[in-house]
């Protein structure tokens, strides 16, 4: 009865000790984390090598009607990369979403795959558009700031961010599909801006 009973206390104890499995199976996994570090990574480093060839005027210079400019293209980087980080870690404060597996089906690399066709077109939510209130120094001090601050909580975070969810303008997605949103919007909007750096360069360009 003794042995028994020292058993089956061992058993509870163990359970009170240990994150349960779920729990577990909500944290990044190693080749997650480094998954969205290496996106992170990736897209500031192209950022950083495009943004340096736009100085002075082809910064500011819209390359075409009703096209953002390369800074108005950074500003916008930079006031999403900032409203994302916030409402997914604001996420964490909540309820578990009861339905995080399934729409944990989506993968980071398939948000890449969406973002980077820029066949489909999105309306940027106003909060995010441009201002033009920042010069171009500005703009990339923050940008560099922000993206030091999002690699630093994807490699310390412990928490389960693959069970809770947040609603934002792509629908409702994990704290994980947000972390990899801003990689990959990164990457969309680098593309946009090396589009326009080509037609500043053949003669485009508006006032």
């Amino acid at each position: 009865m003794k042995r028994l009973s020292a058993v089956v206390t061992a058993i509870l104890m163990s359970c009170l000790l240990s994150p349960s499995a779920e729990a577990a199976d909500q944290t990044l996994s190693a080749a997650e984390r480094s998954e969205l570090l290496g996106l992170l990574e990736q897209s500031r480093q192209q950022f950083e090598e495009l943004t340096a060839l736009s100085t002075g005027e082809s910064w500011s210079r819209a390359p075409a009607e009703g096209k953002w400019s390369v800074g108005e293209v950074a500003e916008h980087l930079v006031l999403t990369e900032a409203g994302i980080l916030a409402m997914a870690q604001g996420a964490l404060e909540g309820e578990m979403d009861p339905e995080w597996e399934t729409i944990s089906a989506t993968t980071v690399q398939g948000i890449v795959a969406m973002l980077g066709d820029r066949t489909q077109k999105f309306q940027a939510p106003e909060p995010f558009q441009p201002q033009g209130e920042m010069s171009r120094s500005e703009v990339l001090e923050k940008f560099g700031m922000l993206r030091a601050r999002t690699l630093d909580y994807v490699r310390t975070t412990d928490a389960p961010v693959k069970g809770y969810t947040a609603e934002g303008p792509a629908g409702k997605l994990t704290v994980h599909q947000w972390l990899g949103l801003i990689g990959a919007h990164n990457l969309r909007h680098n593309a946009q801006i090396a589009e326009a750096q080509a037609m500043l360069a053949d003669g485009g360009g508006t006032q």
